[in-house]
């Protein structure tokens, strides 16, 4: 079989889903393939748990969700930050990010994951547009004078399909980034993340809070009731590997009683923790984005160290900015794939990308040294922003998603 499509899209993970929706919004007419390496179906909305994973959305990211029709599905599922407390362990002073102060309804919203999924997924399988291919591998990929040729391996069975644009969004161990020849730049860390659920004795009141401790940054973010468990957060606790594995061992209560030795009880008194997983944290990117028919997106292009929470984030601005720079195209009737097109996206978002990277890897640094200057310097940085306005508002600002440029 040889079939055209005008994007094919290897990936239907969150960005990848994210930016078919984006493209159907702007061009309901762009005929679409959706590549996945797992069987794709709509998950069962019935199904959930009080251990699913979640993703903090920023403001702005809701906005982008909105602009594309799909906040409403989003929305009924979504638990709203509206205050933000940064502290320093071992340091009174604490730092108070609010809502109100740039008159938003939120500074952003925690999703469960699957709940996200099912909204991406129900609305690109409701488009004549979109041919979903699933379970199915990209064997080859190579451009050619009309666009490019896309090899598959799907059912037991080869397929050739054409496209004008390959986007690459099959995640951080992109196999498609690999086969293409694009190298990443790895930067490993010492820590991993520990992830779980964790209920306390008292309503979170839409408070999220980010506390850094000799030990790692420790993040607790709100979430909906689930069943008898009414007062729910998201916990991200970063810690060395090693502290990391034990911990993950330990009886539930040794390690409630390690997590309020380092986080205290600010959020209250921790009654229950879920299911225990470890993530190993990495920051990397592809040496290349672009290149003649094809795209990087996602954490394929860019991993980022979760303290910020700004990596999904990003790359939904960078699916946004694509579809902006295909729209104008399409319209004039241009090639989709060409570079001088592509490199019209990096030009826009590459200044995005660089001053959250930059961001991320500021407070990582910063924030994981245990001498006292640095620690002085936090302090500062902390009252900065309690009581300098202009500062708080821009950094609040910032962690919305409403600026990319702090």
């Amino acid at each position: 079989m040889h079939d055209h499509f005008d994007v094919v899209i290897v990936g239907a993970g969150m960005v990848g889903a994210s930016l078919a929706c984006s493209l159907l919004t702007c061009m309901p007419a762009l005929k679409l393939a959706v590549v996945e390496a797992f069987p794709l179906k709509t998950p069962d909305a019935a199904l959930s748990s009080y251990d699913a994973r979640s993703t903090a959305l920023s403001w702005g990211s809701s906005r982008l969700f909105e602009k594309i029709g799909l906040w409403s599905s989003i929305a009924p599922h979504a638990t709203a930050i509206n205050k933000i407390q940064v502290s320093d362990q071992g340091f009174p002073i604490a730092a108070r990010l609010d809502r109100d102060r740039l008159n938003l309804a939120a500074l952003g919203y925690v999703v469960e994951n699957r709940k996200l999924g099912i909204a991406l997924l129900e609305y690109i399988t409701r488009s004549d547009q979109i041919e979903l291919l699933a379970p199915a591998t990209v064997t080859d990929f190579r451009p050619t004078r009309s666009g490019s040729l896309v090899r598959l391996h799907q059912e037991n069975a080869e397929r050739e399909i054409s496209t004008q644009l390959v986007v690459v969004a099959d995640g951080s161990e992109s196999g498609l980034r690999q086969k293409i020849g694009i190298h990443t730049d790895v930067e490993e860390c010492k820590h991993a993340a520990l992830i779980a659920n964790v209920s306390v004795d008292r309503p979170h009141s839409n408070m999220a809070f980010e506390r850094f401790t000799e030990s790692g940054p420790i993040a607790l973010l709100p979430l909906a009731a689930y069943a008898e468990d009414l007062h729910r957060y998201a916990l991200v606790f970063h810690l060395h590997r090693t502290e990391c594995d034990r911990l993950l061992k330990v009886g539930d209560e040794e390690f409630i009683s390690q997590l309020h030795s380092r986080f205290g009880y600010r959020a209250g008194r921790i009654l229950k923790v879920g299911e225990r997983n470890k993530h190993e944290l990495i920051q990397a990117r592809a040496r290349e984005q672009i290149r003649q028919g094809c795209v990087i997106l996602g954490n394929a292009a860019h991993t980022l160290h979760p303290v910020a929470a700004q990596g999904f984030n990003l790359s939904l601005r960078d699916a946004r900015c694509l579809t902006s720079v295909l729209f104008r195209a399409h319209e004039n009737g241009d090639d989709l794939g060409s570079l001088a097109l592509l490199d019209q996206y990096m030009d826009l978002q590459r200044q995005d990308q660089v001053r959250v990277h930059q961001f991320t890897h500021f407070v990582l640094e910063l924030f994981t040294m245990k001498q006292l200057v640095p620690r002085l310097v936090r302090q500062l940085g902390l009252l900065s922003l309690d009581f300098l306005p202009a500062v708080k508002s821009e950094f609040i600002a910032f962690t919305a998603g409403l600026r990319s440029d702090l």
